[in-house]
């Protein structure tokens, strides 16, 4: 759920970089936007998630819960972190804020890498000169994309620390998802 949230979430982003003005009203109009709205909204409720989309963006939902479980999370990705500093983190006093501040700042960085990986999108048809240089942006795309894995196992952590888990049926009849194909939405729009 962490995925589909950060997903849906960057998404969005994507046809609207302006979170703070994010509303049911601004996107009436619009229904693919209006729409992943809706999922964003439902799966924020499904993962108790009470903030707005702004302070989601800044990580203001981090509790106690990501407090108590850092510890045992840093240690399932030690293999990443460098040594040194992680040693002499282990001797520091944790805050809460700490947490915040790592999510806050992976955040954008995941929000700022978002259009570099889009760059093609929208591009349907390109003659064979267009073609022939798009190797020089898919090469450090691909690395960019793998390298993306290791932030957002960070953000999926804070998002969904005790790994709260709905089906599509559950988070359609308890918390509102839009039970509709995004796909369609966005043809019909077109």
């Amino acid at each position: 759920m962490e995925k589909q949230l950060l997903d849906l979430f960057l998404d969005l982003y994507t046809y609207d970089s302006k979170i703070e003005t994010w509303s049911f009203e601004k996107f009436e109009n619009n229904p693919p936007r209006h729409t992943r709205l809706q999922m964003i909204t439902a799966v924020m409720k499904a993962l108790n998630i009470t903030c707005g989309y702004s302070d989601f963006k800044y990580g203001f939902f981090i509790s106690k819960t990501q407090f108590v479980k850092w510890k045992e999370f840093k240690e399932s990705i030690i293999d990443q972190l460098d040594a040194k500093t992680y040693a002499r983190s282990m001797k520091d006093a944790l805050d809460p804020l700490d947490i915040q501040s790592i999510f806050r700042t992976f955040m954008q960085y995941r929000l700022n890498a978002e259009p570099l990986l889009g760059v093609f999108d929208g591009i349907y048809a390109a003659n064979e000169e267009f073609r022939s240089f798009i190797k020089l942006i898919e090469i450090p795309n691909s690395h960019l994309k793998e390298n993306l894995k290791n932030i957002e196992h960070v953000l999926h952590f804070c998002i969904n620390p005790t790994g709260i888990n709905y089906t599509q049926e559950e988070l359609i009849s308890q918390f509102g998802f839009p039970d509709v194909n995004l796909r369609d939405i966005d043809i019909e729009w077109m």
